[in-house]
């Protein structure tokens, strides 16, 4: 009988050491993305949004703004995976496969991607997008951090300009643009300075990102934050609205009241200062609009 245990054992233990062999380890995240994006570009997994880049200034902050230059097929592929209620994480694509982060986390690449090794963070079951974040969601965002300096971002539903239900944050290095600062209103997150729309800024260090317990604080961070927004809701039910932007210096949420506005569409990276219009005549509506009241619009002016 002690045999059959000690077999057992050694059964469970040799498991958990493959496993355990499986998962990215410290210092593999980016040599992965970088071979896995030459990879699926030649199989073609990889369908970047080609994009013309232009710059609207106001005041002292120069909001990066692209622009479609062809009709692309994303939305209809979208549109078509929700009318035929398809899951593209579920199984996902081998091509676009970056790692297993955890055993309830992996890592993909972002099939039409604007920017390069823009990673997605999925959860390997199926999780609402709505629902709230979870601990393990937070653990792989503190480890994805601590490997490479760069923006994690969530849209929490519809609302906040997710395209799927299935549970994903999001990652991309930085600096946003090519010789750019990390972002346009980098300096607006990290200082707290005042923004023309509701939000709840906290600090972070890389005293925190680096602690064994990292993911744990900024979870505790997070539940705060949506507590002191209103945004949570009576008895576990999905939050209101909200994006999510974190850094190695600062986690915020930014309540959001709709999906767009004019039909212009913005997801959290506009609340980072970075946005996307479909063609020359949206970018003259947003240069009349202006930045700050399309953020206004769409999430909740203070």
């Amino acid at each position: 009988m002690g045999n059959v245990v000690a077999r057992c054992q050694e059964r469970s233990y040799l498991f958990a050491l493959t496993m355990a062999e499986s998962y990215l380890l410290p210092g593999q995240l980016w040599p992965r993305l970088l071979a896995q994006s030459d990879h699926a570009l030649k199989t073609g997994a990889l369908q970047p949004i080609t994009t013309a880049v232009t710059t609207l200034e106001v005041g002292e902050i120069n909001f990066v703004v692209r622009i479609l230059t062809q009709i692309h097929r994303k939305k209809i592929i979208t549109e078509h995976q929700h009318r035929q209620k398809i899951n593209p994480f579920l199984p996902y694509d081998a091509d676009l496969f970056v790692g297993h982060f955890s055993p309830t986390h992996l890592g993909l690449l972002n099939k039409f991607k604007v920017v390069d090794q823009h990673l997605l963070i999925v959860t390997r079951e199926f999780e609402d997008q709505q629902s709230p974040l979870t601990l393990g969601d937070f653990g792989v965002a503190v480890q994805v951090l601590e490997e490479k300096e760069g923006l994690v971002f969530y849209n929490s539903g519809p609302k906040a300009g997710a395209s799927q239900p299935h549970r994903h944050l999001q990652w991309i290095p930085f600096p946003l643009v090519e010789n750019g600062q990390k972002f346009p209103l980098a300096d607006h997150f990290i200082q707290a300075k005042n923004l023309p729309f509701k939000t709840a800024i906290a600090p972070l260090t890389m005293d925190v990102i680096n602690d064994a317990d990292g993911g744990k604080i900024c979870y505790q961070i997070y539940q705060d934050l949506l507590q002191q927004l209103g945004l949570q809701t009576a008895g576990g039910a999905k939050p209101h609205p909200y994006n999510l932007l974190m850094t190695r210096e600062f986690l915020a949420i930014v309540p959001r009241s709709q999906e767009s506005y004019q039909d212009i569409e913005v997801n959290a990276l506009g609340f980072a200062g970075g946005l996307l219009v479909r063609n020359q005549q949206q970018l003259e509506l947003l240069q009349q609009l202006g930045p700050w009241q399309l953020l206004q619009k769409v999430g909740i002016a203070q």
